[in-house]
């Protein structure tokens, strides 16, 4: 290790910082000119386990109001060659050179240069995130954005991660006086959108730490300080579970489209609400020596890591409709029955050779519900009837889930999640557990009879 110089006091307690935080190998001191005189730039030395040394320039002067600077580079550097060994010291450090610390930049009386700081981060994390679907990007360009107008205007300037994310809280969840809940909350207490956008901001801080050595303070607070800000909800979890359409109004809307001659919006809705599958996966809906399959079309984190496994699906009929989900099927595979043209429109740019491809089913999902929502009065009826208010197309499928739960097509819950395309868990979890009084009332009355 270089001695230090008569001036180079304060390099000693930077040794020590570097040390502490990434333990030993690493070295930082004054460049030193082939002539022998100093160049007044940092140099940083990393020396391998096998005894290999490498060295690169830093872009700060050597001197004591570099300290913090250097100590930030210093650690991004070392953290980013951890995350990819394989990497050499100068390109890790030419990826990291402009995240510095923009306080410490301040302090030193250099104004950050444009793409620096915050800014620098935030495109380095968006490109980390470049293989995500473009509903995720949205997300984060959107959650972002406005953390970054935080960051860079709010007064008080949030100067740690729990003060960003406090900040975020007061600006974009609520409401004009304070208000948490509805009317006056922008989104309410307990929302899932609340716990979206912390737990993005959480990721960019995280990732603005670990990554490209802003400031530890900046890391996101515990769990608890997160379950704070988000808050809870006034209403009961099953109160907040998606309403399952029941039989009588499923038939019910099934009469009224073909009464209002919608016939291919019939047709669509009978085999979303007869068979249980996700609206979006009409896309994938196909035939294999006779017997109906989906594809899955749910793309969460965990199933990103597995391929899409296509199912059997099967329609659960209701007593005195004579078969009705079967027969849809069969006329639609024999071509005698279509799905909406604009519906299909959706369906057939998923095609990879169509001129204005889509890779994302959300459109297909997005247009059923336009459909229905929209477009069709015996839609709007349905949901004027009392205690129907709160019912959405995604009820269709909930539906099934209920059918499959109680009444007479009352089926085991593996069963019923292997036909939806679920785990067990999930099922049970947001599938099983929604009953109303009338449903929990016949239900008992049932049990009660067989005694």
């Amino acid at each position: 290790m270089p001695k230090l110089r008569s001036g180079e006091e304060w390099a000693k307690s930077l040794r020590q910082d570097i040390k502490t935080e990434i333990g030993l190998g690493w070295n930082v001191c004054g460049h030193k000119r082939s002539d022998g005189n100093l160049s007044g730039s940092c140099k940083l030395t990393h020396r391998t386990e096998d005894g290999r040394r490498s060295s690169v320039m830093l872009p700060f002067p050597w001197e004591a109001s570099s300290k913090r600077q250097i100590l930030n580079k210093v650690i991004a550097i070392a953290k980013a060659l951890q995350a990819d060994p394989q990497k050499e010291l100068n390109e890790v450090a030419k990826i990291n050179a402009d995240t510095l610390d923009e306080q410490a930049e301040a302090q030193s009386g250099h104004g950050l240069t444009t793409n620096k700081g915050w800014d620098a981060v935030l495109e380095k994390f968006l490109k980390s995130k470049s293989s995500c679907r473009w509903k995720t990007l949205r997300d984060y360009d959107y959650r972002l954005e406005r953390a970054m107008a935080l960051l860079n205007h709010h007064k008080p300037k949030p100067r740690t991660g729990l003060g960003l994310m406090q900040a975020y809280k007061e600006v974009h969840f609520l409401g004009p006086n304070g208000e948490e809940h509805k009317p006056g909350a922008q989104i309410e207490a307990g929302a899932s959108g609340r716990k979206k956008s912390l737990d993005d901001i959480g990721r960019f801080l995280k990732f603005a730490v670990d990554v490209c050595g802003m400031p530890k303070r900046y890391l996101p607070p515990d769990r608890k300080q997160i379950e704070e800000l988000v808050g809870f909800k006034t209403v009961s979890t099953t109160h907040a579970l998606t309403p399952a359409i029941k039989p009588d109004m499923f038939v019910e809307l099934l009469d009224d489209l073909l009464e209002e001659g919608r016939v291919r919006e019939y047709v669509a809705v009978a085999i979303v609400g007869y068979c249980g599958i996700r609206p979006s996966e009409l896309a994938t809906l196909h035939q294999v020596d006779g017997q109906a399959r989906v594809v899955s079309t749910k793309r969460n984190t965990k199933q990103m890591k597995h391929p899409p496994e296509a199912r059997d699906i099967f329609p659960l009929e209701i007593k005195g409709r004579n078969r009705e989900g079967a027969k849809v099927l069969q006329q639609f595979f024999g071509g005698k029955a279509k799905l909406p043209a604009a519906l299909q429109v959706q369906i057939d740019r998923m095609k990879p050779d169509h001129p204005n491809h889509i890779d994302s089913f959300s459109y297909v999902g997005v247009e059923f519900r336009q459909m229905l929502c929209v477009r069709c009065r015996a839609w709007k009826n349905l949901k004027s009837n009392p205690g129907t208010e709160d019912i959405t197309p995604y009820s269709l499928r909930h539906g099934f889930a209920w059918r499959a739960n109680y009444g007479d097509t009352k089926m085991s819950h593996r069963a019923a999640a292997k036909l939806m395309g679920h785990d067990l868990v999930t099922h049970q979890r947001w599938y099983g557990r929604w009953i109303d009084a009338a449903s929990l009332k016949a239900e008992v009355e049932r049990v009660n009879s067989e005694m």
